[in-house]
């Protein structure tokens, strides 16, 4: 008896004429547990990124406001101060 060469392809129809089920999948072994570990830290990162964007944006105008008061400020003493006839 004489066996015929068979493809992947017609073992999968052969299985789901059978069983009426799909060819099972296996997941990596060594892959699960940094898996595990990832969807844990990105179950904790996400609410602290909203948390840290407006106070990011806060602390990013308040430097801006800062440095422009002390511009501010040093031009004004810069035009208080009297110039000497003989400097310049």
């Amino acid at each position: 008896m004489k066996r015929t060469p068979r493809t992947a392809a017609d073992l999968d129809d052969l299985i789901r004429t059978l069983v009426g089920i799909e060819r099972a999948t296996l997941r990596p072994f060594l892959t699960t547990r940094p898996e595990i570990r990832l969807d844990a830290q990105r179950a904790v990162i996400k609410p602290a990124i909203w948390i840290f964007r407006p106070l990011t944006l806060a602390i990013s105008l308040a430097l801006v406001l800062l440095l422009n008061l002390s511009a501010v400020v040093l031009f004004e003493q810069g035009l208080d101060k009297p110039t000497s006839p003989g400097s310049g």
